[in-house]
């Protein structure tokens, strides 16, 4: 073997293999090995700077985001910087679905900040809408829709397409293996 014992080369491959591992780095501290595999990643509440996870700042009216890495404003307050400022709701409106704006109620359209009553045309469309939206989820309920089905997009009117090759769903586990 090239001259060199046999321990000197199990030697050398471990040394290679353990400076190239996480085991050979230590963790900073609030994080923990990547859940993907080499490397690491913050704990939920702290965010990467460089080689070390900081706690997140969060403001009044705010709570950790989804991924626990940064934050989001309360359901009706918005973002603004660095902090959360309420959603000024106006007459004939509510909070939209996410609820960091607001939208106006049936039969209303928005004028600047403020709602106000759509014409009896614009009733008559929005009723057509409507109609034709319920028409399509129920001919999709009853016919089904492939993989391979073009479809057209209903505001825009441009035709698209999904086609799903080689894919591969596991419904056993997580990423974060958290929940099945």
């Amino acid at each position: 073997m090239n001259g060199f014992p046999v321990r000197i080369h199990i030697f050398i491959i471990l040394l290679l293999f353990l400076s190239n591992s996480s085991i050979a780095q230590p963790l900073p501290r609030h994080a923990s090995p990547n859940t993907f595999g080499g490397g690491w990643e913050c704990n939920r509440g702290y965010y990467r700077v460089g080689q070390k996870c900081v706690r997140v700042q969060i403001p009044k009216n705010a709570s950790l985001d989804f991924l626990g890495h940064g934050w989001e404003c309360n359901r009706g307050y918005y973002r603004v910087g660095q902090k959360c400022v309420r959603v000024q709701v106006p007459e004939n409106a509510s909070l939209d679905f996410l609820g960091h704006a607001w939208e106006c109620n049936r039969g209303y359209k928005k004028s600047n900040n403020s709602c106000v009553p759509m014409s009896a045309k614009e009733l008559q469309q929005q009723r057509e809408l409507e109609q034709a939206v319920i028409a399509e989820m129920q001919r999709r309920r009853t016919e089904g829709v492939s993989g391979d089905d073009c479809e057209r997009e209903y505001k825009t009117n441009a035709e698209v397409c999904v086609k799903t090759t080689h894919g591969e769903l596991e419904c056993n586990e997580s990423y974060s293996d958290n929940y099945y």
